[in-house]
């Protein structure tokens, strides 16, 4: 049962891949017949979708919840799917949820291979930085996702940078944290944001070496809310590198024109999944999963992103956490994401993120977002439920 759509033949096969990307929207069956009715002028009918969508459970990228696996579908298939039900009008939902006039590009990989996802978010990140020629610094901060898009860029331009010096001299990468300290599966060089920083720069550039780049290396990423946090915090400030980055009247923060970042979410289920910042806050003693999971919908490196209709004393848990960090500030995120190509976040994965996503794009405080199909479709869901829809594709602001 293959269709014409738009004059090119579609198999049945790809069609069992959308009928299951939009059952895993939410859909209904009906509600499918009419999305391919309105995005493509095609008439399948409820029974015909009823057929695919046991087909693609069949064939093991739909589960019967109904959740899409694409890292399932037989290979050749999923491109051709992805043609027919691109994300705009999620894309497009997120533009009129943000608001106040603000774009938000997002860019899907349907993977659930996580190298894969890397890979492509690497990509997506050259990309990217070449469409702005006129940036002079890369705020850089460290989590598990870009360490391993870091090391897919490194591994891809070793010995062929896509930005030769000749071509982005004054491109710096800065960290903009220091280092976890209190977890030691992360108590690494290689879970530092400067190291990432040094090897992102060489990446892009081709440069051998970072002689003169900034260090946070070994400088706590958090202060336990003990009576003598701030003169801990006065010893910190008044290292050079920590004054170049954040204190100096030629501050690098000043200089930077995008921010490439993670984001964290508290995972009661496997406290291994929670977001690093968060991790540091709760292992030196300063509060629990439980508490922090029900004030905030996650972190952006280590800024609590408050939930709504707190108390006042939720509120102040809230702000003694963030007034804890070492690194860069909730409004300083806002200040870089005024100039192109502002705050650049990739995220994978979990659920939850895609709530603290949406809020970080109302906030002003993403521009770019490079997430899976997961998030997309998480996303969708929510941004449905916030939104009222006419037709599944006309996104229009409840009265």
């Amino acid at each position: 049962m293959g269709r014409k759509i738009g004059g090119t033949a579609v198999s049945s096969k790809v069609l069992a891949v959308v009928v299951a990307k939009k059952r895993s929207d939410g859909l209904t069956q009906q509600q499918v017949v009419e999305w391919f009715e309105n995005e493509h002028n095609i008439t399948i009918s409820q029974p015909e979708i009823s057929r695919l969508e046991k087909d693609a459970v069949e064939g093991g990228f739909l589960r019967r919840d109904p959740t899409f696996l694409p890292g399932k579908v037989p290979v050749g298939f999923l491109p051709k799917a992805r043609a027919l039900y691109a994300h705009e009008p999620m894309t497009k939902a997120v533009d009129v949820w943000v608001g106040a006039g603000r774009k938000v590009n997002i860019e899907v990989e349907e993977t659930d291979d996580q190298d894969e996802f890397a890979r492509r978010a690497a990509g997506w990140l050259v990309n990217l930085i070449q469409r702005h020629p006129n940036i002079r610094g890369l705020g850089v901060l460290w989590s598990r996702t870009l360490n391993n898009v870091v090391k897919e860029i490194a591994k891809a331009y070793e010995g062929h940078p896509p930005c030769p010096p000749a071509e982005f001299p004054n491109l710096r990468c800065v960290p903009l944290c220091g280092d976890p300290v209190y977890q030691d599966e992360l108590a690494t060089a290689e879970s530092s944001a400067s190291v990432l920083a040094a090897r992102l720069e060489m990446a892009l550039t081709g440069k051998h070496c970072t002689p003169n780049a900034p260090s946070l290396g070994g400088v706590w990423a958090y202060l336990k809310n003990t009576p003598n946090r701030e003169d801990r915090r006065a010893f910190i400030e008044e290292l050079p590198n920590y004054q170049k980055i954040f204190k100096s009247e030629e501050r690098l923060l000043d200089t930077l024109d995008g921010i490439l970042t993670g984001v964290g979410i508290v995972d009661l289920k496997n406290e291994v999944h929670t977001g690093t910042f968060i991790r540091e806050m709760i292992q030196q003693g300063d509060s629990t999963y439980e508490r922090v999971d029900a004030i905030s919908h996650g972190d952006i490196s280590g800024n609590l992103v408050r939930k709504e209709f707190l108390r006042q004393d939720q509120i102040d848990h809230v702000n003694m956490l963030n007034a804890g960090l070492t690194g860069i500030r909730y409004a300083d995120f806002q200040a870089v994401a005024s100039r192109p190509p502002g705050v650049l976040v990739i995220a994978a994965a979990h659920l939850k993120k895609a709530r603290l996503l949406l809020q970080l794009a109302k906030e002003g405080v993403a521009n770019e977002i490079f997430i899976d199909g997961i998030l997309a479709n998480e996303m969708s869901r929510i941004l449905r439920e916030d939104l009222m829809t006419t037709d599944g594709a006309t996104i229009v602001r409840p009265s």
